[in-house]
């Protein structure tokens, strides 16, 4: 399963996706570009998570789903990267 938000603003933009995999294994995919800051390149975050809570706001309003006991997986990282 898969399901993803987005979201911007003036000067900035980003989606998340949560996916959901065959082992009920959480993952969190998450997209985030400031052009007030130049960006060249959006920022991606692939984390695997324990739990999502689907009623999570971050407090700037930028990201999604809670990234509570949810860290960076650098190997899910290289993976996703190296598909593109």
């Amino acid at each position: 399963m898969r399901v993803g938000t987005g979201f911007h603003g003036g000067d900035v933009l980003g989606c998340d996706v949560l996916v959901v995999d065959a082992e009920r294994q959480y993952w969190l995919i998450a997209l985030f570009m400031d052009f007030s800051l130049d960006m060249k390149v959006p920022e991606v975050f692939v984390g695997r998570c324990r739990t999502i809570d689907l009623g999570w706001q971050d407090p700037t309003g930028e990201g999604r789903f809670g990234p509570r006991d949810c860290p960076f997986d650098a190997e899910a990282f290289e993976v996703l990267r190296a598909s593109f």
